[in-house]
């Protein structure tokens, strides 16, 4: 019983009356709300740099273990993992981030491999784009009209096929995309609303 309470009712409770505090700091303002509310946000601070090690953790236990196991395809990559998260962690905590040797690592392979990886996703997106704007139906055609509209716009060979494909491109873009945007939104603002309502009352599960 004692147990239960503690894994549901006492965290629910918690939840419950740190968001009222924040949304009365919001909604009346009150110099002692105020107060209180500035320390429950220095504590969600503190509480969130104990989850980023608590994850680095996991992560490294996580890795360790496919190289314990020579995971197939796996364990040699965790082993580089490893390898270069533990030396950067040392000389950023030992020197600091602005150390010429942290430095170089961070900008000639984080930035190289961000670059690769954003390149990668390119071809995904490619691929998709494929398979989306395939005609199976009017909206689908509307899609592919639209989509083929704009990317004429950002390419030098449309105003070479015609002039007007910026000026069309441009109205979808500020005009409908815009307005469609908006809607989606608005209905996101709502749910997360009530989806927050939800979680001070303690309606909604996963708690």
């Amino acid at each position: 019983m004692f147990m239960s309470l503690m894994r549901k009712e006492v965290p629910i409770f918690l939840t419950g009356l740190m968001g009222a505090i924040i949304f009365a700091e919001y909604y009346i303002g009150a110099p002692e709300i105020k107060l209180v509310s500035a320390e429950l946000k220095n504590w969600a601070v503190i509480i969130a740099s104990f989850t980023v090690f608590i994850s680095t953790f996991k992560m490294f236990v996580s890795n360790w273990s496919k190289i314990v196991k020579r995971e197939p395809k796996q364990w040699y990559i965790s082993i580089w993992f490893l390898f270069i998260t533990s030396f950067m962690l040392i000389i950023g905590v030992l020197y600091s981030v602005n150390n010429s040797v942290y430095v170089w690592l961070f900008n000639n392979i984080y930035y190289t491999l961000s670059s690769s990886t954003n390149a990668l996703m390119g071809f995904f997106i490619a691929s998709a784009a494929f398979r989306a704007f395939k005609m199976r139906n009017i909206e689908s055609a509307i899609l592919l009209v639209s989509a083929t509209l704009v990317a004429f716009t950002n390419v030098p060979i449309g105003i070479m096929l015609w002039k007007d494909f910026p000026m069309i491109g441009t109205w979808i873009r500020d005009v409908v995309n815009t307005a469609a945007f908006r809607g989606i939104t608005i209905g996101v603002g709502v749910g997360v609303v009530f989806l927050g309502i939800r979680r001070l009352l303690g309606r909604a599960g996963g708690i």
